[in-house]
């Protein structure tokens, strides 16, 4: 016997062990010595093993404890979802209590807005305290009847100082440490609630549950997507692949320990319930007032463990959370490297941009608009000469100079040609980018009879007036100048001519 509890142990992992075979375990011994001693003895489950021996016995009970194990350990997701109310969400009671706590959420974010609000005003109010005492006593009152902390606020006179200071300036000195000493309490007040209301429920009021558990979940799945564009659920299984180990065993171990949390809740309250149920089936068991107490006595217990569970369960989950949330901030980077992309993000804004773009790709494919699709990495720009059009047109374009004779001046040439042998081009715009150590000759430039503007400032952009026919060119040209006439021997060479 002992070599087949270790054969079958060693398929086991940490997780299903601790999580799932543990709870099993104690609640099965609790059943076995709360439950069955008072059930009557003709009942059918019991009578295979009254035959068997000790050993046989518990080889039986392992089995029974292994068996329910996979069970729990399979239906984690199932189970977890009823805790956080997914499949009773639409019923009277669901929508009772996700009205409840959308009440609550509401309730902090007013109370939220009024302390930013306040806080404001404190920070803009006058620095002459001394014209306060009215105003710092209006809130003052209004603070100690909304806000538990400020309940408290000193507002004794500080005596000893009387000694030392004159009339006017002790009372203005009173005045700024008692606005001083509220502020800092109003952003203490600020700060709490706003941690509570990020860390217990989700951004949004459509994503409220109906129970603490749900709610708490929502708060650090929604949280990537909040802070970076990421959807949580789509992206959490890739980036499982890119955290360091150390850390993923710390997470396995927070998950571990809410779902054993979970389970010995789930498995008191289906005791509690198998307790109810057993004295309505078998009235007899309830005969005497004795055994109908205990009963009673042991239907109660089991219900406030599986309730004190619950509530372990969802400390539990909001350190699995702080984890996860964690280990999004720390190795997104990876799993961008690692999917491909290799843009240049230097702001919030466009990291989001590109995670949200990411996240639809992967669930719902390419987009219906038919846009271009997301690129691995930024476009590399263009060098110095090109042409664009306004429809995109292939152009074709040379470049050259001309020195002018004893001048300091370049005269500079670029041709653009349109090789489309049907479509004219439209808003020609040529840019030019001139050498390190010269400049653009102010309102040189110069496209035959037609008018051209110029924007930037090297590269500058050169934008033409009209079409340029299909197979058809133009010329630009403009003047450049160096800063010093030391530079000329040296013109033709920076141009790129001998």
């Amino acid at each position: 016997m002992t070599s087949i509890l270790s054969t079958i142990s060693g398929y086991f992992s940490k997780h299903l062990i601790l999580g799932s075979f543990l709870p099993v375990v104690i609640f099965i011994i609790l059943a076995w010595l709360l439950l069955v001693p008072i059930l009557p003895g003709h009942v059918a489950f019991f009578q295979p093993l009254a035959g068997l021996d000790k050993e046989w016995k518990i080889v039986a009970i392992t089995f029974t404890a292994i068996v329910l194990s996979g069970l729990l350990y399979n239906l984690n997701i199932q189970i977890l979802q009823l805790f956080q109310g997914y499949p009773w969400k639409d019923s009277w009671l669901g929508k009772r209590r996700t009205r409840h706590f959308k009440k609550r959420f509401n309730s902090s974010q007013v109370r939220i807005q009024g302390l930013r609000a306040l806080l404001r005003a404190i920070d803009t109010a006058t620095s002459d305290f001394a014209q306060s005492p009215q105003l710092i006593k209006k809130v003052v009152e209004r603070l100690t009847s909304t806000v538990d902390e400020l309940s408290n606020l000193g507002t004794d006179d500080k005596t000893w100082l009387r000694t030392w200071l004159e009339v006017d300036a002790y009372d203005s000195n009173i005045l700024k440490d008692r606005w001083i000493g509220i502020r800092e309490r109003v952003l203490n007040e600020y700060t709490r609630t706003m941690q509570r209301v990020r860390n217990e429920y989700p951004s949004e009021e459509w994503l409220l549950m109906p129970t603490r558990l749900g709610n708490l979940i929502r708060s650090f799945e929604y949280y990537p997507k909040r802070e970076y564009g990421i959807d949580g659920n789509e992206m959490w299984p890739r980036l499982v692949a890119q955290i360091a180990p150390d850390y993923a065993l710390t997470v396995d171990d927070a998950k571990i320990s809410f779902d054993f949390m979970m389970n010995c809740s789930m498995l008191s309250g289906l005791l509690s319930l198998t307790f109810l149920i057993t004295g309505l089936i078998h009235p007899s068991i309830m005969s005497t007032k004795t055994g109908f107490v205990f009963l009673l006595l042991k239907t109660g217990i089991f219900a406030c463990l599986s309730f004190t569970f619950y509530e372990f369960s969802v400390s539990r989950a909001a350190e699995w959370g702080r984890l996860v949330k964690s280990a999004f901030d720390l190795y997104r980077w990876k799993l961008l490297d690692q999917l491909g992309f290799k843009q240049s993000l230097t702001t919030k804004k466009a990291e989001r941009e590109l995670w949200g773009e990411i996240s639809r790709q992967t669930i719902y494919g390419d987009p219906f608009a038919r846009r271009a699709l997301l690129d691995y990495a930024d476009a590399q720009p263009k060098t110095a000469p090109y042409a664009s059009s306004k429809q995109d047109i292939e152009l074709e374009i040379t470049r050259g100079i001309q020195l002018v004779a004893h001048t300091e001046t370049v005269n500079v040439f670029v041709s653009v040609r349109n090789i489309d042998p049907a479509r004219a081009a439209e808003e020609v715009v040529i840019t030019d980018k001139l050498p390190e150590g010269f400049y653009y000759e102010w309102d040189s430039a110069a496209v035959d009879h037609r008018a051209v503007i110029v924007t930037g400032a090297n590269p500058f952009r050169f934008k033409v007036e009209g079409q340029l026919a299909a197979s058809q060119s133009l010329t630009l040209t403009y003047r450049a100048i160096p800063p010093q006439a030391s530079q000329k021997h040296n013109v033709g060479f920076r141009f790129g001519t001998p």
